[in-house]
């Protein structure tokens, strides 16, 4: 199965999540089930012009994990890269407004 360490870890609640960042660039993405949802959690950093070295924050829910997966690859993130974030979350899960963006 495509995937199958990734989505056993998110099945057990854990969240992964994958991080990239060059000198003037940097993105993260995150993936946690929490109840019956995939929430999803996207920053894009741009160190030249971001204060302080904050980027932009994208929440996103999902009702489907495969629909979670798709988006998560149609944002360029290599799923199967995605390792548990051990001690350094990249996203706090009490964050999220829960609106679903399944269709």
């Amino acid at each position: 199965m495509k995937y199958e360490k990734q989505i056993n870890l998110i099945e057990s609640g854990k969240q992964i999540g994958y991080r990239e960042y060059g000198d003037k660039t940097g993105r993260d993405c995150g993936i946690q089930k929490k109840g019956f949802l995939y929430l999803i959690y996207i920053c894009i950093y741009d160190f030249e012009y971001d204060a302080m070295d904050s980027g932009k924050d994208e929440y996103y829910t999902y009702e489907r994990l495969d629909n979670a997966i798709a988006f998560i690859e149609s944002r360029g993130f290599p799923f199967g890269e995605f390792i548990p974030q051990k001690g350094n979350k990249i996203f706090n899960p009490d964050w999220f407004d829960y609106i679903s963006c399944d269709k």
